[in-house]
């Protein structure tokens, strides 16, 4: 693949939308959960874009992908370290 196909592939996936249903599929979880979570709770759905003048409910891809890493928990790596202390302090 050359530079301007992997510049074409980034660019388009920064500006890639998705919708309700796409976001779902992506989260493994229900429209209808997302609704309602935007609604009680809106740190567990990822930041949506506001189009002007519209009700649609939309979120960009790049968005997203960051949103999850934020997400991503570190505790495997911390039982690690405690597990090996652990076994250290022996």
């Amino acid at each position: 693949m050359n530079n301007t196909n992997r510049h074409n592939e980034r660019e388009a996936m920064t500006t890639e939308l998705l919708d309700l249903n796409d976001l779902a599929s992506m989260l493994g979880r229900s429209p209808e959960t997302i609704k309602k979570d935007m609604l009680r709770n809106r740190l567990a759905v990822p930041p949506r874009l506001h189009i002007p003048g519209t009700r649609l409910l939309r979120w960009r891809h790049v968005d997203v992908e960051a949103w999850l890493a934020s997400h991503v928990e570190q505790r495997d790596a911390e039982d690690n370290i405690s597990q090996q202390n652990k076994a250290n302090s022996k």
